[in-house]
């Protein structure tokens, strides 16, 4: 459990967010975030939640570290955000339509 406080720190880092930014995001105290980062303590699991969300990541990535889970969650997020962009459009010109198919096909590949 103890690199979930380095992974805590690392994707903070990444993201250019401040330990303030990030406590206050998650709803808790920079001192409690400080004693994550630095392994001095262990977030409950209701707290991994909060801090995965404000971190945009998942749980098991902050948990476990795997890539490919972490890489899954951004694509699925990516997908909810392309169909809510997409049912709340009336119209998409072609043009729009293509980008979207194309950043589909990117992603998850080629649909033929």
């Amino acid at each position: 459990m103890k690199d979930v406080g380095i992974r805590i720190k690392n994707l903070r880092e990444q993201k250019g967010m401040t330990q303030k930014n990030l406590a206050d995001r998650a709803n808790i105290t920079v001192a409690t975030l400080s004693r994550y980062e630095n392994n001095q303590r262990t977030p409950m699991s209701d707290i991994i939640v909060k801090i995965a969300r404000a971190l945009g990541t998942s749980t098991d990535y902050l948990l476990t570290g795997d890539g490919e889970i972490e890489k899954k969650y951004h694509e699925y997020n990516a997908a909810v955000t392309m169909i809510g962009f997409a049912s709340r459009a009336r119209e998409i010109t072609p043009r729009q339509a293509a980008i979207l198919q194309a950043i589909a096909e990117e992603m998850f590949g080629s649909a033929s």
